[in-house]
């Protein structure tokens, strides 16, 4: 299980650049045409996650909304909606082309705060349709609609400390003119009336069922990226890329599921040959308490917890694995990767999917990787798998009662209420609760809550690959 103090970000003791490494291949961006669209409760989503200034792209789906969104970009009104992961009123930022103070759209955001929970933020911010600083347009030869993700800096901390509001987040569309969908979206758009579209859950492709996405659970707003020349500290400046101290901070989000997403601008430290990216290695650490007050420095179970992400949330293959330094005494986290793009999003996993075939003897991450009759079942975990070649971990196999995913699992929708992980491991989840880091809203947050109950998820996996889960 995944363990961090509640704090806004995480406090680093150093950030080292280690130097270039040609026979490994890190945090690639995908190739373009593999960027699939996430579907939501109406429409999609060209990315699971957005900080401010990012170009968020909005299409329709065969589902809600199969024509998209014909006509002009000056035609739709949008909202965003932040919503806190325990009970508190969210912050609502009104997109739109018309001047905030003009008197229609003063009645629209009065509409709206009618919607929402007493205590709400409504702001408004006009949006630029002209190039090259519009932020609304519509992409060439496709029914869809991209905005900017709004900054909102000026709603926490003081200006310009680059603290914005994080964490699940909605996003709807209307007419322009048209009532504001804000009931919607402070819902988690699981009531879309009154829009057009309406992007929080995400689910999975190739059915109009509500079956959550086996990888991401809902769209994330994520803070401004974090500059890693700014943060490491040798090799330091002059001779090397480094310009930070001991003891910077780095900025996080934590998402619907409890788990932790961190934004990287990494193009301070990239290498190149010949205009090729070098994949440069890369060393970081903190002492951040794995509870406040108690003892004891954040722990990564396993590989399998840490991810790391292209801005269209595509998975990417780096080196990105957590180092032990037994000289360090167990007193600081070490994390050891490579980069050569320049902006990944790191995610750290609050669980793990484990998988076992059906005859016991060997670990599998789909049907296809167990021996001829056999299938995979698929269970959430809290901590790493202690495996010997393909042999499965010593936890026996998981009886009906326990949450596990089996394919025919997949093709029904996940009942309502959660289920618990593996009884075996639930011990050492009583053992581990506690709240997590808080994201840098600055409001207490408590979704993760040690290895607590959470819903069936399935993951997809190539032969001998690593996933986590996001549950």
């Amino acid at each position: 299980m995944v363990r961090l103090a509640p704090r806004r970000w995480i406090r680093l003791a150093v950030l080292i650049v280690v130097g270039p490494a040609p026979e490994v291949r890190g945090a690639c961006n995908t190739i373009p045409p593999a960027i699939q669209p996430f579907r939501s409760a109406a429409g999609a989503v060209d990315r699971p996650f957005a900080g401010p200034g990012d170009w968020v792209e909005l299409s329709g789906d065969a589902c809600r909304l199969p024509d998209g969104f014909p006509g002009n970009a000056d035609q739709y009104d949008l909202a965003v909606a932040f919503i806190p992961s325990r009970p508190a009123p969210p912050s609502v930022v009104v997109l739109t082309p018309e001047a905030c103070e003009d008197g229609a759209v003063q009645g629209r955001l009065a509409s709206c705060r009618g919607e929402l929970p007493r205590g709400a933020r409504v702001v408004c911010r006009t949006l630029r349709l002209t190039p090259p600083v519009a932020d609304l347009e519509k992409p060439r030869g496709r029914q869809s609609l991209r905005f900017r993700f709004p900054d909102t800096d000026e709603l926490v901390g003081m200006l310009s400390d680059d603290l914005t509001l994080t964490g699940p987040a909605a996003i709807g569309v209307v007419q322009r003119g048209a009532r504001l969908p804000c009931g919607a979206l402070a819902s988690g758009c699981t009531d879309t009336t009154g829009a057009l579209a309406c992007i929080a859950t995400l689910y999975a492709e190739g059915t109009c069922a509500r079956e959550p996405h086996t990888r991401f659970s809902g769209f994330t707003a994520l803070p401004p990226a974090n500059d890693y020349a700014a943060l490491c500290t040798q090799p330091a400046f002059p001779d090397g890329p480094c310009t930070g101290a001991a003891g910077g901070s780095a900025r996080l989000a934590v998402d619907a599921s409890g788990n932790l997403l961190i934004p990287v601008d990494w193009s301070g430290v990239l290498v190149r040959q010949d205009e090729v990216p070098v994949p440069r290695l890369l060393r970081a650490s903190t002492v951040l308490e794995a509870f406040s007050g108690v003892l004891g420095t954040l722990r990564v179970p396993g590989s399998e917890f840490l991810e790391s992400f292209s801005p269209e949330g595509r998975s990417l293959p780096p080196l990105f694995q957590q180092q032990v330094d037994l000289a360090a005494g167990g007193d600081v986290f070490r994390l050891f990767g490579s980069a050569d793009a320049p902006y990944t999003v790191l995610r750290v996993n609050r669980r793990a999917v484990r998988g076992r075939c059906s005859g016991g003897t060997r670990a599998c991450g789909a049907d296809f990787e167990c021996p001829v009759g056999e299938t995979c079942a698929r269970y959430l975990a809290c901590d790493a798998a202690r495996t010997t070649g393909d042999r499965a971990p010593a936890p026996p196999i998981p009886s009906p009662s326990v949450t596990q995913v089996t394919e025919e699992s997949m093709e029904r929708a996940r009942p309502p209420r959660a289920r618990r992980a593996t009884p075996g491991r639930e011990r050492d989840c009583r053992a581990t609760r506690g709240p997590i880091a808080q994201p840098s809203d600055r409001r207490p947050r408590r979704a993760f809550r040690g290895c607590g109950p959470a819903r069936p998820t399935t993951t997809v996996r190539e032969p001998s690959a690593v996933r986590g889960c996001s549950t």
